[in-house]
């Protein structure tokens, strides 16, 4: 198949859909549970062709995802092409995924798996009611917010039986929990994800190819991982995509604010990847982002591949105030965490506080961050409820010295694979 030809290098969305040549890479389970014990004896997976199966595809970022059954999924990149950074982020936060979902032939067909002859038909719709939505924006009941999602998340845990999530009455059956007990192990999972990164890698670097915003054997590459459950083949699938990484071409970037907040936002589940499709269709070209809010309060969330920062000017102290929706109603993304490290180790001024699109007059600044953005400074927001087109300043202080900062930190957070 023939490249499509990019006439739009502008949308620099971290999930690139163009067509290009990737590497997929499934680990062959053991033939019983048995084998899984070499893992908390401390044994490594060999490393061995015949313990996965790998081919080359010409295939969008989308497709990988969206051809196997719903599941646990993070986007990793490389840096200096043999590491990962926060590569122990990105394991942990599929164990925290795996722990919340309950894994059911019927979430199962919330997506469609094409892969190993997973023909799932997409018949559930998800309820989109069923968020809680804090209207206070000066956010002074955080705390009650995060106990109270700890409550839920230990009840879920604990009895596993209520419909608290998509698989309403459904309980998840007793083999599929012991067989994906190692995944929701970080330890056991780290060990096998490794593997197969190091086997992935080294077949992406022999298939790598030139494109108009990617230099072959120089730029980096984008890795998806996924841990999901196949009722058909009655087993769990650990799998990855490997493809080109693709950065930013300008320093800055425009966002369309429209959309609610997704439900289950601290659960990376590919079915959003679904479920956001409508939002990326109608992003206005030329665009980078979409910008979640709540209609009712005006708050800002996050994007739909990113989290949002704005610059404030704290009159009290009279010093920037960086703000970002509270943890528990956003993914804490690993560039995220680099972040609020950076803001409490340099004395700026940092708190979890919704954004408010009424107060954008007095914001210093903006920004998104992201896997292969980093940290990308907003110069547009564009509305859909009328209000006029917003021109944020692009060169606060604060925000250049964030940027330059976590350029510097991802090196330090680099885990060598090969």
């Amino acid at each position: 198949m023939k490249a499509p030809k990019n006439n739009n290098l502008n949308n620099n969305r971290d999930d690139d859909n163009n067509n290009c040549n990737v590497v997929v890479i499934e680990r062959k389970n053991p033939d019983n549970n048995n084998n899984y014990k070499n893992y908390s004896n401390g044994g490594k997976e060999p490393l061995t062709e015949t313990n996965y199966r790998i081919s080359k595809e010409r295939s969008k970022f989308d497709e990988f995802l969206l051809g196997y059954p719903r599941g646990a999924y993070t986007v990793a990149r490389t840096i200096k092409r043999k590491a990962i950074v926060e590569l122990e982020g990105h394991v942990n936060r599929i164990c925290n995924s795996l722990q919340q979902m309950k894994f059911t032939p019927s979430t199962e067909n919330l997506t469609n798996g094409e892969h190993n002859d997973l023909n799932n038909n997409n018949n559930n719709n998800d309820n989109n009611n069923n968020r809680n939505k804090n209207k206070n924006k000066e956010n002074n009941n955080i705390n009650n917010n995060n106990n109270n999602n700890n409550k839920k998340d230990e009840k879920r845990k604990g009895e596993g039986e209520k419909g608290e999530d998509r698989g309403g009455e459904e309980k998840e059956a007793p083999n599929v929990t012991k067989e994906l007990e190692p995944y929701r192990n970080f330890d056991k999972l780290k060990e096998m994800i490794i593997p197969l990164l190091k086997m992935g890698l080294k077949k992406y670097y022999e298939i790598e190819e030139e494109t108009p915003y990617h230099i072959k054997g120089v730029d980096e590459a984008n890795i998806t991982l996924l841990v999901c459950y196949s009722f058909k083949e009655s087993r769990p699938i650990l799998a990855a995509q490997i493809r080109p990484l693709r950065v930013p071409s300008s320093p800055k970037c425009k966002v369309d604010v429209y959309g609610e907040p997704r439900k289950s936002a601290r659960t990376k589940d590919s079915q959003w990847v679904r479920d956001r499709k409508v939002f990326e269709k109608s992003m206005h070209p030329g665009f980078n982002e979409v910008i979640l809010t709540d209609p009712h309060t005006h708050n800002i969330y996050e994007g739909l591949s990113s989290n949002f920062f704005a610059v404030l000017h704290n009159p009290d102290t009279r010093q920037p105030l960086v703000v970002t929706a509270p943890l528990h109603c956003v993914l804490e993304g690993t560039i995220m965490k680099m972040v609020v490290m950076i803001c409490n180790r340099d004395g700026i001024d940092f708190k979890f506080w919704f954004p408010n699109i009424e107060d954008i007059s007095q914001w210093k600044g903006a920004f998104i961050t992201s896997t292969s953005r980093l940290v990308l400074p907003i110069e547009i927001m564009r509305f859909r409820d009328g209000r006029l087109m917003e021109k944020l300043p692009t060169g606060d202080e604060t925000i250049i010295h964030i940027k330059n900062e976590v350029e510097k930190e991802i090196l330090n957070r680099a885990f060598r694979i090969l």
